[in-house]
C-alpha cells in the first residue's frame, strides 16, 4: 500500500523555492551567460538601502546606476546579464533572493555588512565585498573597489565562483531536506 505522503510527494515533488534556481533554468543558464555583454552599469533595488545608494550615486556620477524596478523574470535576468554590477545595502534578513540572482547571471556582488550578509553562511562572498557602510572612509573604499571591478572584471567574477555553485546546487539540498524534514521513516 501507498501511502498519502509518498503519492504527493510523486504529484509533487518539491519544487525549488525560486524560479532561477529550478534545474531548467540552471541548465539554460551558461548559455545566456556565454553571449552576455555586460557594461559598467551597477545595479540595484530601489526598495532597500536608498540612502546609501543615494550618496554613492552623488559621489560617483560618471557611474551608471539602474534601478531594478517594473521588471518581468525575463527583463530582469537581462538586466543582470548586462550589467557587471550588482550592490545591496538594504538590511538582509535571511538569504536574499536578489543578490543570488545577480550572482548566477554573472554579476559581481556588493552589499553591506548587515542581517545575514554579514555573516559567510547565507551569503558566501569575500568579505572585500562586504561594506560597513557606517565607516568613514566607506564611500571611498566602495570607490576603489568599483573601479577595479570594472577594470578587471573576469577576475573579480571569478572570486564568486563559489557562491555561484553553492546557489546551483539549492535545488538539491532543498529537497534532501524537505524529504529529511518531512518524509524520513519516524524512529
Amino acid at each position: 500500500m501507498i501511502s498519502w505522503r509518498d503519492t504527493a510527494w510523486r504529484l509533487n515533488p518539491c519544487p525549488t523555492p525560486s524560479h532561477y534556481t529550478a534545474p531548467a533554468y540552471l541548465a539554460e543558464l551558461p548559455g545566456l551567460l556565454a553571449t552576455a555583454r555586460r557594461e559598467d552599469v551597477i545595479l540595484y533595488n530601489p526598495l532597500k538601502g536608498a540612502p546609501v545608494t543615494a550618496r554613492l550615486m552623488a559621489a560617483f556620477p560618471q557611474w551608471t546606476f539602474r534601478p531594478l524596478r517594473g521588471l518581468d523574470r525575463t527583463q530582469l535576468a537581462q538586466a543582470f546579464l548586462g550589467a557587471k554590477l550588482y550592490i545591496d545595502f538594504g538590511h538582509h534578513p535571511g538569504k536574499d533572493r536578489l543578490p543570488r540572482e545577480a550572482a548566477l547571471h554573472g554579476c559581481c556582488v556588493i552589499t553591506a555588512r548587515q542581517g545575514s550578509a554579514a555573516n559567510a553562511v547565507d551569503l558566501p562572498i569575500p568579505q572585500e565585498c562586504k561594506f560597513d557602510v557606517r565607516a568613514p572612509d566607506f564611500v571611498q573604499r566602495f570607490g576603489a573597489r568599483v573601479s577595479d571591478l570594472f577594470e578587471h572584471f573576469e577576475a573579480h567574477s571569478r572570486e564568486l565562483e563559489g557562491y555561484r555553485a553553492t546557489i546551483a546546487q539549492e535545488p538539491l539540498r532543498w529537497r534532501e531536506q524537505v524529504q529529511a524534514a518531512f518524509l524520513s521513516a519516524a524512529p
